[in-house]
């Protein structure tokens, strides 16, 4: 990889903009937003955006722009399955969340997600040429070798993927399950 690859180690970015996925922890009642997507493609997108962008947004299907930090409840709606006035008010959505957070206009932006999510004109949301998609037109098995590669070059590895529960909803579960007079694993 050399170093004007948009992915190599010596690239920074001030944004990383990662695409959900329809994979998704769906046993929790409320989770973090980096916790909720368990693809292989998600997780390595994700720890990719980490290390090379100052800031990393999700781009949800349902909630448009989160935060990684952000306690939401897991859901079954894709980009695909919308219709082009879904997506457009979609992408209406996105654009007044980025405008809140302060986010239009970024000198620079990592685009990790798929063809759905992209943010159509980009001039729109970002400055001419600040967005940089080095996963635009491969397929997923092309995208996901990308991704292997990018982040080997950087010496990381594609995390497992784990359950982030916030502490409230823990809290609430484990109310939940003594109200029910559920008891804990046997050792």
């Amino acid at each position: 990889m050399n170093e004007s690859d948009p992915l190599h180690p010596s690239r920074r970015y001030a944004l990383g903009l990662v695409g959900c996925s329809k994979q998704k922890w769906t046993h929790v009642p409320r989770i973090r937003a980096r916790s909720l997507y368990c693809s292989p493609a998600f997780l390595a997108s994700f720890t990719l955006a980490s290390a090379a962008c100052e800031r990393v947004l999700i781009l949800s299907a349902k909630y448009g722009v989160l935060q990684p930090e952000n306690v939401v409840e897991p859901y079954d709606q894709t980009l695909s399955e919308m219709d082009p006035f879904q997506r457009r008010d979609w992408r209406g959505k996105v654009w007044w969340q980025l405008r809140a957070l302060g986010f239009l206009h970024c000198p620079s932006v990592l685009f990790l997600a798929g063809r759905s999510y992209r943010l159509e004109p980009a001039s729109s949301y970002f400055p001419e040429g600040a967005v940089v998609e080095p996963l635009a037109g491969l397929g997923s098995g092309a995208r996901m070798a990308r991704l292997q590669a990018a982040l080997g070059v950087r010496g990381l590895r594609l995390p497992r993927p784990t359950i982030e529960v916030p502490p409230e909803t823990e809290e609430s579960h484990n109310a939940e399950r003594k109200a029910l007079g559920v008891r804990g694993r046997k050792r």
